[in-house]
């Protein structure tokens, strides 16, 4: 899905590009108690792309622990990728990926997401 193939000319020789994906950022994060939530946002935005017609990014969030919504679990408004960058994201649209430890959250990078708030003690 991430790898795109571009053909060109030089001269009479017909050429192919083929870019495959590479992993562009790692992160490692955690919501403590009293923890308030992010804003909801696209990755996609530190490409500077608008409504493209090809994915740029794909996300994937696994969890060491179990993530809930009282602990400040991901949340993510299905869907989403395909709204136009004119679309506003709403609080009360998104849903939070409550998982297992061990299990994984995959999006697209158009998808909006946020970090939960993390109401625990």
């Amino acid at each position: 899905m991430l790898t795109s193939e571009f053909h060109y000319w030089i001269g009479q020789e017909k050429h192919t590009a083929i870019s495959r994906p590479q992993i562009s950022s790692t992160v490692g994060f955690q919501v403590n108690p009293g923890g308030k939530q992010q804003g909801l946002h696209r990755d996609d935005i530190d490409y500077h792309v608008e409504d493209g017609d090809r994915p740029m990014m794909l996300g994937a969030v696994t969890a060491i622990m179990k993530t809930t919504k009282e602990n400040g679990a991901t949340i993510v408004i299905p869907g989403s990728h395909k709204w136009p960058a004119s679309r506003c994201p709403y609080d009360h649209e998104a849903v939070p990926a409550e998982l297992e430890p061990g299990d994984s959250l995959f999006f697209l990078g158009r998808t909006y997401h946020a970090g939960g708030s993390n109401i625990t003690t």
